[in-house]
Formats: C-alpha cells, structure tokens, sequence
C-alpha cells in the first residue's frame, strides 16, 4: 500500500450534536438579552458572557460539522485518524504505536458521559468522541490510556487496522 492511502473512511453522524449546540446557543443568547434589557446599569459582564458563549459554541459548530474517522497507511504502519470541521485540518491521530488494543462495544448516552468530545487524553488519560449512543470502536493506548469513538462498524475499524499492520 502506498503512503496515506486511505483503506477505510466514516463520516460521523453529527447532526444531532450541531443541532444541541444550536439550540444552546438560542437559550444562551435569549437569557443573556433578556438580562441586558432588564438590568438597571449597563452591564459588561453580559455583554462578554455572550460574546465567549457565541465564540465558544460557534467553534464547537464548527468542529463537529464535520467529523471523519478513518484508517490510514501512513509511511510508519496504519493510524486511526480522526479529522474536525470543514477545513480537515484538526487531525487526531493514533499511529499503530500508540495502539495497545482495541475492541467493538456498545455504548449507551450515559455511558459515554454525554455527546461531544469528553474527557482528556493528556490529563485524565481517557477520552470520547461520543456524537450518537450505540456501537463504537474502544481503543486501549499505550500510557494506560483509552480513547473511544463511535462509529458504525468498529469491528471494520479494527479489521483495517489489524490487515494494514500484517
């Protein structure tokens, strides 16, 4: 296989998640008005609130518009490469280094902790791309660490792992 080939791709389902953080979004930006118009002062504060809460959501929109999971040949062996938002830029790589082990599960809402990217691989050494309940592909990492991403056929992710390693 040539470098970078690509031997398996997903888009995510993430029209869920967009749509949450819309309406976060409607509800932060409704509170915050209505705490402007009834304030007695000028107040700042609601003013930056709003305008963290808009960039921070509006980022966030961004980001998870468009989340592709993939596996691919790089130089080095297979990655899991996990790429954010429209540009393709953000890129999440697991090179098959980092990859201790891996197995298909199913995961429910709460099990996942909620929807979003949860958690911190650096900090809590544990992390999830949760953008819907169900199947996902859970990887063990080296550092005794975890990463779980959901998609809709784990066990073809860890196929094309396992056959780009052979």
């Amino acid at each position: 296989m040539s470098t970078g080939e690509i031997i398996l791709s997903q888009k995510l389902r993430t029209k869920g998640l967009v749509i949450l953080l819309s309406c976060v979004w409607v509800v932060v930006m409704g509170v915050t008005t209505y705490a402007a118009s009834v304030a007695t002062k000028s107040s700042s504060t609601i003013y930056v609130v709003e305008a963290v809460m808009t960039l921070a959501i509006g980022t966030a929109v961004y980001f998870f518009s468009s989340v592709v999971a993939s596996v691919r040949n790089d130089s080095d062996g297979p990655a899991l490469v996990i790429t954010y938002g429209l540009s393709g830029k953000v890129n999440q790589v697991f090179t098959h280094r980092d990859i201790v082990s891996g197995v298909a599960a199913r995961y429910s809402f709460a099990q996942m902790g909620g929807y979003g990217y949860r958690g911190s691989l650096k900090l809590l050494r544990r992390a999830a791309l949760a953008t819907r309940s169900g199947d996902a592909l859970d990887l063990r990492l080296t550092g005794k660490r975890r990463f779980i991403v959901t998609v809709d056929d784990p066990k073809a992710f860890l196929e094309a792992l396992t056959i780009a390693v052979g």
